[in-house]
């Protein structure tokens, strides 16, 4: 079996990849659904420049980064380029007549939340998945011992100096706490990004 290059095997380039592709996904020329392919196109350009890492002369963690780093610029020089194309037309919502129940009227008249949701990226929340977000909350908050979850309704209500003060410990206590507390949340499925 070859052994793979310490360049793509290293843990560093994985947690990065995850990193940046989430942080793409946030931008509002990209979607969501992007995010496996992104990791696989900066998992593919990390592999094929894997060959030209040289341990004298520079550390690996350095090199990933670069390497990832130069392909988000890639793409993002590729995306731009792909808006500037005489392909992408513009339109004024102001001059742009459209007909809305039975009336001409302009573009920009007929555009709601929904639409501007969906520009951003976000999706709008259907009362099923608030349901299921609730539910799953309610779930991760009852595996919480009950100082814990005094602890979070003082910091939720407040903030840290003021719970660390009302439980007469310090604000690094409250954060490690806390930290023990998001674990529990992360297994509830609730990450960070």
């Amino acid at each position: 079996m070859a052994e793979s290059h310490p360049v793509v095997s290293h843990p560093y380039a994985a947690t990065l990849i995850r990193i940046k592709a989430r942080q793409l996904c946030r931008r509002t020329d990209f979607t969501r659904c992007e995010v496996e392919d992104l990791q696989q196109s900066m998992w593919a350009y990390l592999i094929e420049k894997a060959v030209l890492y040289d341990p004298a002369r520079g550390n690996l963690e350095a090199f990933i980064t670069t390497l990832v780093n130069t392909w988000v610029g890639m793409e993002l020089r590729r995306r731009s380029r792909e808006k500037r194309r005489q392909a992408h037309y513009n339109a004024s919502l102001d001059t742009t007549m459209v007909k809305h129940e039975g009336d001409e009227v302009p573009l920009g008249t007929t555009l709601g939340e929904a639409d501007l949701l969906r520009r951003l990226g976000r999706q709008p929340e259907s009362e099923t998945d608030r349901l299921v977000v609730r539910e799953a909350i309610l779930h991760a908050v009852k595996r919480l011992s009950f100082e814990q979850r005094e602890l979070l309704a003082d910091v939720i209500e407040s903030d840290i100096s003021t719970a660390a003060e009302r439980h007469g410990v310090s604000p690094s206590t409250v954060r490690r706490r806390l930290n023990k507390m998001r674990e529990v949340f992360r297994d509830a499925g609730f990450n960070r990004d």
